[in-house]
């Protein structure tokens, strides 16, 4: 009796292999139907097929991609749309009022570039009283610059014109401000305040209308970082600082016998112990009582003939008032010597005298430079003295906030 074709190729499937050895439902080894069976086990679809189906998955995830970035790009930039006008209308309860002609929101999909158009602040602190002191800034614009995978990093770009308006009562001053290049970059901490603050200024010009008089320098940097310790005493440094400024020209109103270019001016310092916001009198009080102090590492000037170098300590006495104790490298004294007489600002006998000294101070650089004098300034009680000779007066600090009261 014949079996029926059907019948046989589903006995071939669903048989079990033999313990001889034999697959394909009893068959030989060799056989068709175990032939059949394997090439549909070991079946691969031609690379060009397989290269189709990963192109596809690769362009459907970027699509998807695609969508959710531009999703959250959009809503990011209604957010800070949104959160500015916020803020301005927040500022007016603080004293602070701020607006801005437009705004402008572009730099899809790798930036978020934020063009304000004329933007205004004013703050006035004591706005009922007509003695009182009101500060006004006005600039061209400012654009922020963020990465929307990293929205703590903003880069501030300043460049252009500003105005600064200062009313103290019925005095007026009134001063403009450009730069070639101006720019701030910020990195923010989990606690909204800067961790690293860096400004740039490049060929900056400022202009004293009232008095006719500019200040211009040609380079400007100075930079300033947070540091957390993990042990916080007041030999700890939490603040670091630097400051260098190139081919500073002072007003020709003053009357400066060694010219009234400062060729460069470099300061590196850091703050010991805690020093808490905002800074007034208080909290300096504060730190100043725990020990806090400043550690200058390196402060570099060169000012007409004069070179000076010079490290030390600051700190503040019972009044608030800086206290410092420094040792500085001075070199191209004899030439400033000759250049105060000859401005009469000291007399001939006074320079015979401080060359004397100085020489007799003096020692020659190991590298064959001019000879350098190594002296002890201080300042305390309001003077500048060097090797405990009076310099001259030192302006006295006026710091925010109540001062306190006496016992």
């Amino acid at each position: 009796m014949s079996v029926p074709l059907y019948l046989e190729a589903r006995l071939v499937i669903v048989r079990q292999p033999d313990n001889d050895g034999q697959d394909g439902g009893g068959a030989p080894a060799g056989s068709p139907e175990q032939d059949v069976l394997r090439e549909g086990l070991d079946y691969q679809p031609p690379i060009y097929l397989r290269m189709i189906r990963v192109g596809l998955l690769a362009v459907t995830l970027l699509l998807v991609f695609l969508v959710l970035f531009s999703v959250y790009w959009f809503v990011v930039a209604a957010n800070l749309k949104g959160g500015l006008k916020t803020w301005v209308g927040d500022q007016m309860g603080a004293g602070i009022r701020a607006q801005y002609e437009g705004v402008e929101i572009s730099g899809y999909p790798f930036f978020f570039r934020v063009i304000l158009t004329k933007p205004q602040v004013s703050l006035s602190f004591v706005p009922a009283s007509s003695d009182g002191e009101e500060w006004r800034w006005q600039a061209s614009r400012i654009i922020a610059v963020m990465k929307p995978w990293d929205l703590n990093t903003v880069k501030l770009d300043l460049s252009g014109s500003h105005d600064v308006e200062i009313t103290r009562g019925a005095v007026r001053d009134i001063y403009r401000a450009a730069a070639r290049q101006s720019v701030i970059a910020v990195i923010i901490g989990n606690d909204g305040l800067p961790n690293i603050s860096t400004v740039t200024v490049g060929d900056l010009e400022v202009w004293d209308k009232q008095r006719n008089e500019q200040v211009s320098a040609r380079h400007v940097r100075l930079q300033g970082s947070r540091l957390f310790p993990q042990e916080l005493t007041n030999e700890t440094p939490t603040f670091d600082v630097s400051a260098a400024i190139q081919g500073f020209y002072l007003p020709k109103r003053f009357s400066l016998p060694l010219g009234h270019k400062i060729e460069r001016f470099r300061i590196k310092l850091q703050v010991l112990g805690q020093l808490k916001r905002p800074i007034d009198r208080e909290t300096l009080t504060a730190w100043r009582d725990d020990g806090g102090t400043i550690e200058i590492s390196a402060l570099e000037a060169r000012y007409g003939s004069l070179q000076m170098v010079a490290s030390g300590t600051m700190a503040l006495d019972h009044q608030l008032q800086p206290l410092a104790a420094m040792s500085v490298k001075l070199q191209g004294y004899v030439t400033a010597l000759d250049q105060l007489r000859a401005a009469r600002v000291i007399g001939a006998r006074e320079v015979a005298i401080a060359k004397l000294v100085l020489g007799a101070l003096s020692r020659r650089e190991l590298d064959g430079g001019p000879a350098a004098v190594r002296l002890p300034f201080n300042i305390r009680n309001g003077f500048l003295t060097a090797q405990g000779i009076k310099l001259f007066a030192i302006p006295p600090v006026v710091w925010p906030g109540k001062a306190a009261k006496v016992q």
